[in-house]
């Protein structure tokens, strides 16, 4: 496993369960969630979707318009309290490129 520095890692998207106990619905990480990104945190992170994920315990889901760009380009809705995982089995490749790293 190899945790690359200054990153989290992310998904394109969430999934609406309903809760069992108040049956409302909730945003959560679908159990096939396709490819694991990489979004760079910079160093000044101090406000915005990034910066929530900085002291997350749980996943951090975007609303109301608001995504993050990931070092491959794409736009993801959900920001996730690890770093990105170069060795992860669904790595992006793409982001993997834009980072200079191999995966595994």
């Amino acid at each position: 496993m190899v945790k690359i520095l200054d990153t989290c890692a992310a998904i394109e998207r969430y999934e609406w369960r309903r809760d069992l106990v108040d049956h409302r619905p909730d945003k959560a990480i679908p159990e096939d969630f396709g490819v694991l990104h990489a979004c760079h945190l910079p160093p000044n992170t101090a406000s915005g979707l990034l910066a929530e994920v900085l002291d997350a315990k749980e996943p951090v889901f975007a609303s109301h318009g608001r995504v993050a760009g990931t070092a491959c380009g794409r736009f993801v809705s959900v920001l996730l309290p690890m770093s990105f995982d170069s060795e992860h089995p669904k790595a992006c490749s793409r982001c993997l490129d834009a980072i200079g790293v191999k995966g595994g």
